[in-house]
């Protein structure tokens, strides 16, 4: 195969954008980005689907949403048995410790698409109308690798390289 490894994201709109994250930190490009389908598979009770992605590669990781609500509450149950899924059947996996993907999103990268008056947000606020998860890769494309520093993120995306 032309890839060494595989990388599952949990919604289509996901795959462009982590691409961009991921090429704005330098990483190689011989990662194949894959959908969960959103909580067709990012959910428990999934082993047996997993563990037959794993035959495209025995190098795969996995990041999802945790939906949590505020800092210390726990992601949505069915995140947390997915992630018990995934270390069942040997996959890498990630719960973002904030809400979603948009809640890393810096404001200056957030104003170069949604304009001059659009704010990022915070780490647990949900997304608000308006908001087209089909444009996230747009803002990923704008963002330095320094607006991750710190992040859980960033520490997962390294691991992969």
């Amino acid at each position: 195969p032309n890839y060494d490894a595989v990388l599952l994201v949990e919604g289509v709109t996901d795959i462009r954008t982590i691409q961009q994250i991921r090429r704005i930190l330098g990483h190689r490009t011989n990662v194949v980005v894959l959908p969960l389908g959103g909580d067709a598979l990012a959910s428990g009770n999934r082993a047996q689907e997993l563990a037959e992605i794993m035959h495209l590669s025995p190098t795969t990781y996995a990041i999802v949403d945790s939906e949590r609500d505020a800092h210390g509450d726990d992601p949505q149950k069915n995140r947390m048995e997915f992630e018990k899924e995934c270390a069942a059947v040997g996959i890498s996996s990630l719960i973002l410790d904030r809400r979603s993907i948009e809640n890393y999103f810096p404001e200056h990268a957030v104003r170069r698409v949604y304009g001059p008056t659009a704010t990022a947000l915070l780490p647990f606020d949900r997304t608000p109308s308006g908001w087209s998860k089909d444009q996230n890769w747009r803002v990923a494309k704008e963002m330095q690798p320094a607006d991750l520093a710190g992040t859980d993120l960033l520490q997962f995306l390294e691991t992969i390289g």
